[in-house]
């Protein structure tokens, strides 16, 4: 078996370029993430279990957007007044929030949430097979 012997100029080259590829593997992490989490939220995810919004009209389901918060930061929104109410499935006072959808249903960003691990270790995979 053939042995590799690193001098200190092969062994910097061999740093940087994985940190170039690293460093691209990272930026093209994020959006694929994102995208993953929001598509999780809104229309639902086998990957995270989450159901989606609730057919029906859609003002819910189309209300949700992906704000950029800076170079690596993004976030999820809605200003929907129904979108705390269908999560929790309470109205104020306490009353049930009933659903009249067939589709879609509750706890898509608690889902989404407790199950994000997931969603970025499949981008990892999404972004590393473009990669190769």
């Amino acid at each position: 078996m053939a042995s590799v012997r690193f001098t200190r100029k092969n062994f910097r080259e061999s740093v940087a370029k994985f940190g170039r590829k690293l460093n691209g593997l990272t930026v093209a992490l994020l959006p694929t993430v994102v995208d993953l989490a929001a598509k999780s939220i809104v229309s639902g995810s086998q990957i995270t279990g989450a159901p989606g919004q609730p057919e029906g009209e859609g003002d819910l389901k189309r209300s949700w957007r992906v704000e950029s918060l800076g170079p690596a930061r993004a976030a999820i929104v809605t200003s929907s007044p129904y979108a705390r109410p269908n999560e929790d499935g309470v109205r104020k006072f306490g009353k049930p929030y009933v659903q009249h959808s067939s589709g879609g249903g509750r706890q898509s960003v608690k889902l989404t949430r407790r199950n994000f691990q997931r969603l970025v270790n499949v981008a990892a995979k999404m972004v590393t097979q473009k990669v190769s």
